[in-house]
């Protein structure tokens, strides 16, 4: 597989009077300077993304097409000479060679003189010369600024999961993870988006303490129960043949725990194990308190492109592995 991989990452600050220019770049402030070509390969082993990205698709025979990458100190506006011109190496390479796949490390907060969504405008170039087949895939700093532009025109964003930030290179080997799943797939994986009106002070974000490592904990061992009972209230009910369990086969049914994502013994992928019509609510929340986000995931695992309808023939045989799909 051929990769284009380059990098362009600024976190602006709009109140902040100096500004972030093409000087700022070459020196790259408290991160590496700006490089160039093949030089992006001494990443590896580095803690940044593009590391970590490297790290990970390490052995694997790729052929790489290295561009730039670039880094300046926060700051006010990054101005509009700069972004174009590394902007610009960006897609003139595109326009010589259109690659299998591209691979972005990008911040995600990047405002510019004459554009609001830096790394938006970024992606929506790439995706305008490359087409919908190739997948661009971008990692973002856990501060980012996720617009809908920025999931229109990505296959894929993956953030940090700590502040400070010590997993940098972890977040590349997960778009790495994320890139090679799309190659294989052959097709775009569902992009959720949901801002809800609610900010952390940032002294309050450090994910060693509260509430922030509590937050990520739950998301990683998030389980819910799963009870036949609930199956009885939404479908059974309204059988004719009134189809309800009952007290006996009840007891022999109990409700059942289980962890909301699990891991494919033989894949080793992650999926969602929840069931609108058996999934009641999540361990230690009330049915009420679980409703909202399992209809967010009732629809995210519902959603037509990961539906499959058969129209039955005679001597027809379906087949399907119960740890990763749901039938109903």
């Amino acid at each position: 597989m051929k990769i284009l991989i380059a990098g362009f990452q600024h976190e602006t600050n709009t109140f902040a009077p100096s500004e972030a220019d093409w000087d700022s770049f070459v020196e790259g402030g408290g991160m590496p300077g700006m490089v160039e070509g093949e030089a992006l390969l001494d990443f590896k082993g580095i803690n940044l993304p593009l590391g970590g990205f490297l790290d990970d698709l390490e052995g694997e025979g790729h052929e790489y097409l290295p561009v730039i990458w670039a880094s300046a100190s926060p700051s006010g506006k990054v101005t509009k000479d700069a972004f174009e011109r590394i902007v610009g190496k960006i897609t003139d390479a595109l326009k010589q060679e259109t690659p299998d796949a591209i691979y972005l490390d990008i911040h995600g907060a990047m405002v510019v003189e004459h554009i609001d969504d830096g790394e938006g405008e970024l992606l929506k170039r790439v995706r305008e010369l490359v087409g919908d087949e190739v997948p661009v895939v971008g990692s973002l700093d856990l501060h980012a600024n996720v617009s809908h532009k920025m999931l229109k025109y990505a296959d894929a964003l993956v953030a940090y999961r700590t502040y400070p930030h010590v997993d940098m290179d972890e977040t590349g080997s997960r778009a790495a993870k994320l890139l090679k799943l799309r190659m294989d797939e052959k097709k775009r994986r569902y992009c959720a988006f949901k801002r809800i009106p609610f900010l952390i002070p940032i002294n309050a974000q450090c994910t060693d303490l509260e509430p922030a490592i509590g937050t990520y904990s739950l998301l990683e061992n998030l389980e819910a129960v799963h009870d036949f009972s609930h199956a009885d209230k939404l479908y059974f009910s309204k059988r004719e043949d009134g189809g309800q369990l009952d007290a006996a086969q009840r007891a022999k049914n109990p409700p059942a725990q289980h962890p909301v994502l699990r891991t494919h013994p033989v894949s080793k992928r992650r999926a969602l194990f929840v069931n609108p019509g058996f999934t009641a609510r999540f361990a230690d929340m009330t049915e009420a308190e679980s409703q909202p986000l399992l209809h967010f995931l009732f629809d995210h695992a519902t959603q037509p492109a990961f539906v499959y309808r058969h129209r039955w023939r005679v001597h027809d045989v379906i087949m399907w592995d119960n740890r990763c799909t749901m039938h109903m």
